[in-house]
């Protein structure tokens, strides 16, 4: 199945470019800017922060213990000093939520500190929205250790999309490995250091006062909540919608 998902390594197909063959109304790249957001915060993350090294390290070497999802919490709560907050309580979040290949849990983790540490809804979403971003188009993992913990890698790779299924199996194909496998564990290890690393350094931004968003709100953009990789999953069947 992953093999017809992905016929193009590190393929990179925006919402936008599929919808304009289905029809739907332009949705051209004026709807929403980033600077549209509007946020350039002056609040603070409760005053907190981050040890940006040590919120990866930490991540990268809890994981085998428990997964992403814990993790990645698990990390940026340490490197924050954060009281209060138990990271098993997002246990439930690895392999895109129990393995159903929903948003990575290492995204979930991230957004259930960066929810308890920003008091600022709308701005705490703007973070939580660039943290998913910055999985999304960037070639990952990133973080190297000086020695591997659970195995040594070769790949990285550009998911286009949040979703763990998308995400990980894109990966297994480039490394040619088994989901089971030490390696992709490693690798997965190594992209929750990335993600910690990623939110740490925002969460400084944001008790800096120096955040900036710099990513735009899917559903704003699309007028549908979603993500900008369609094609891997629904070819020609992304349905034309209404508005």
């Amino acid at each position: 199945m992953l093999e017809g998902l992905m016929k193009k390594e590190d393929q990179e197909v925006s919402r936008r470019d599929l919808i304009k063959g289905v029809g739907i109304a332009a949705v051209g790249a004026g709807i929403v800017s980033v600077g549209g957001l509007g946020i350039v915060s002056k609040a603070q993350a409760k005053g907190r922060k981050f040890d940006v090294k040590k919120a990866g390290d930490v991540a990268y070497k809890q994981y085998g213990k428990v997964f992403c999802a814990e993790t990645v919490a698990q990390g940026l709560v340490e490197a924050g000093g954060i009281k209060g907050l138990d990271p098993s309580n997002v246990f439930w979040g690895h392999g895109g939520v129990v393995g159903w290949g929903t948003a990575c849990g290492s995204l979930i983790g991230a957004g259930m500190v960066i929810g308890h540490v920003v008091d600022d809804k709308k701005l705490a979403q703007m973070v939580v929205n660039d943290v998913m971003a910055f999985y999304a188009y960037n070639t990952l993992p990133i973080y190297t250790p000086k020695k591997a913990i659970i195995a040594e890698i070769s790949s990285a790779t550009k998911a286009g999309t949040p979703l763990c299924h998308i995400s990980v199996g894109r990966w297994m194909k480039k490394e040619n490995v088994a989901f089971f496998s030490g390696p992709r564990k490693e690798r997965c290890g190594r992209l929750s250091a990335d993600i910690a690393i990623k939110t740490a350094e925002l969460l400084n931004q944001v008790a800096d006062g120096k955040y900036k968003p710099t990513h735009p709100i899917n559903a704003k953009t699309y007028q549908i909540t979603t993500q900008e990789n369609c094609s891997d999953c629904h070819g020609g069947n992304t349905p034309d919608l209404p508005g």
